[in-house]
Order: C-alpha cells, then structure tokens, then sequence
C-alpha cells in the first residue's frame, strides 16, 4: 500500500526509529524501494512525509537519493527547501560524488546492507539481494577484516531472511547458477 508510506514514516518517527541515521537503513531501504517503484506519486509521498524533525529528514533525503528514479535529483532539488539543516547531505548527493544504492560499498558496515534489505523488503526486487550476495565473495577473505565481515553478515542475514520468505529462498535459489565460483559455495550453504 504504497500510499500510506508517509504513515507509515510518521510511525517510525514517533518510535524514535529516524533519529538515528546508521540504525535507520532498513527504513531508507523502504522508502527508497516506495519511491523507486512509485515513480508517478513520488512527489506527493514525499510531501506527505513532512514536517519532520532535522535531525530525521537524513532519512528522506537519503531515500529520494536511493530510489533509483530517473529525476531523483530534481526531486531532491525541489524538497531541499524543506530540508535547510540538511543542505550539505543534499549538496553532496546532487553535486558531490554520493554513492548510488546499488554502488554503496558493503565492507564499510552494515548500513549498506540494511539499505539494500530495506528495498527489497519494499518492493520484492532481485536487484539488491544480487548485491547482497555479491559480498558473499569475501567469505575467504584473509586479509582484509572488514570484507570477511560484511561476506559473515550478508550470508547471515540472507540465511535468517530466507527462513522466514519462499520468495527470498527461491530469488537465492535462482542465484546460484548465475554466480561466480567464490561466492556460490556460501550461498549453497544459504540455500541448504
């Protein structure tokens, strides 16, 4: 029910679940998938999630910035008004070198995993699982801390994830015969 996304924001609001923004990547995951595939009431969805504490408006920014929309730029651009405390966040995603959501980089923690669970958990996408066990080629890793880490938390966190969904075991399922060698040992441990 994509229409009710500003409700819904406004619940996680009050929850006290916007407030801080590296706890709040599933939340940007959702309302980015919402936006993304939504593309013809993004606009209003987005004023409809307004006014909104400064400190949580990282949250919207970040999700019109992930939703993948071809104008999401201008999207932004037309919401920064609304946003004052958060220009230099919305400067650096419209002028800066700000990481798309498929291109945030999965070692840096597990924000970046949130985010893309949170999309798939919107909108049921391939997409981010795809990179979700792209970090599953790190499994091996010996050398680099945080790579080995990020590969234990995608595989743990597709493992958990795939328990609870057929869908998700079917998308991890399917998977396995398109990925590369490294990563297809953990996901046939995900799978089994």
């Amino acid at each position: 029910e994509p229409t009710r996304l500003p409700e819904a924001v406004r619940a996680m609001s009050k929850a006290g679940l916007l407030r801080d923004p590296e706890m709040a990547g599933v939340y940007v995951g959702f309302i980015a998938g919402v936006l993304g595939s939504n593309a013809d009431r993004a606009e209003k969805l987005i004023a409809g999630m307004f006014p909104i504490a400064p400190e949580e408006q990282a949250v919207i920014v970040r999700g019109i910035a992930y939703s993948g929309l071809p104008g999401w730029k201008e999207l932004l651009a037309k919401f920064a008004e609304r946003m004052p405390a958060r220009r230099v966040m919305i400067d650096r995603h419209l002028f800066g070198n700000a990481k798309g959501l498929m291109e945030l980089p999965l070692e840096s923690g597990p924000t970046s995993l949130d985010i893309l669970w949170g999309y798939y958990f919107a909108t049921g996408s391939e997409q981010p699982v795809e990179r979700i066990i792209s970090a599953m080629a790190w499994s091996d890793e010996k050398h680099d801390v945080e790579k080995l880490t990020a590969a234990g938390m995608a595989k743990w966190t597709l493992a958990t994830n795939a328990t609870r969904s057929a869908e998700l075991l079917d998308v991890c399922r399917r998977q396995l015969a398109r990925q590369p060698k490294e990563t297809r040992a953990a996901l046939r441990q995900v799978v089994d």
